[in-house]
C-alpha cells in the first residue's frame, strides 16, 4: 500500500510508520508502528508508572464500546400485529 493512497488524516500516522522511507508500508512496518502508538498512548494513561491504566480510563474506554457496539447493533422491531378481523 502506498502512503498517497490512503486518507490524509492516516497519512502522518503512517508516514512515521513508514521506517525504511521507501513510501510503501509493509506488515512489520505496520505492527511495529501499531505497537509504538500503542506503548506511547498506555504512557499518557499510566500516570503513577505502574504499568496499569487507571480504572477511569478502562470504565471510559468500555462504556465507549459498549456504546459503539449499541449503535452497531441491529435493532429489534416488533413483529406486526395480526389485525382481529
Amino acid at each position: 500500500m502506498q502512503l498517497n493512497e490512503l486518507p490524509e488524516q492516516m497519512q502522518g500516522f503512517m508516514g512515521q510508520a513508514d521506517t525504511n522511507g521507501d513510501g510503501a508500508l509493509s506488515v512489520d512496518e505496520l505492527k511495529t508502528g501499531r505497537e509504538k502508538l500503542h506503548a506511547e498512548r498506555m504512557a499518557k494513561l499510566d500516570t503513577n508508572g505502574d504499568g496499569m491504566t487507571p480504572t477511569s480510563a478502562k470504565s471510559r474506554s468500555k462504556s465507549s464500546r459498549k456504546r459503539a457496539r449499541a449503535k452497531l447493533a441491529p435493532r429489534q422491531v416488533e413483529a406486526p400485529r395480526q389485525l382481529p378481523w
